[in-house]
């Protein structure tokens, strides 16, 4: 491997690392900033009761599932879908919503489980999906 390769690969990961930094702050800065006005529950929770239909909203859910499709396939990210309904992330409405537009993305030809990472940038796009129901009351 090349001294140019390799410092391509670790600027890449420097800069995915500082998105995902970005994309935490943000979330964080958005709990704080609406906390108690988004999501169904008492606590909250879920943090996405409906999908919002906004089409900007659309835009970010594209990204988000083209995103989680990308990385685990089809099957790893419906269980990502459930497993975001189980903890309370999602209303369990939206994740069959959400699993309904899968078939409408290409499977990757390699995929992987999720990594810890991956589950806070689901996150993060579910906080921003929140925030435009949050606007629309």
């Amino acid at each position: 491997m090349s001294p140019d390769t390799r410092r391509d690969d670790g600027d890449r990961r420097s800069l995915e690392g500082a998105a995902r930094s970005a994309a935490f702050t943000e979330l964080l800065q958005r709990q704080r900033g609406s906390r108690g006005s988004v999501g169904g529950g008492d606590d909250g929770r879920p943090y996405l009761a409906s999908v919002p239909a906004a089409p900007n909203a659309e835009h970010e859910i594209g990204e988000w599932l083209g995103s989680l499709v990308d990385v685990g396939g089809h099957f790893r990210t419906r269980d990502a879908l459930a497993y975001y309904a189980e903890i309370g992330w999602i209303a369990p409405d939206v994740a069959d919503a959400l699993r309904r537009r899968l078939p409408g993305f290409d499977a990757p030809e390699d995929d992987r489980p999720f990594t810890p990472a991956d589950h806070r940038l689901s996150l993060v796009s579910v906080v921003r999906l929140a925030a435009y129901t949050a606007d629309r009351r």
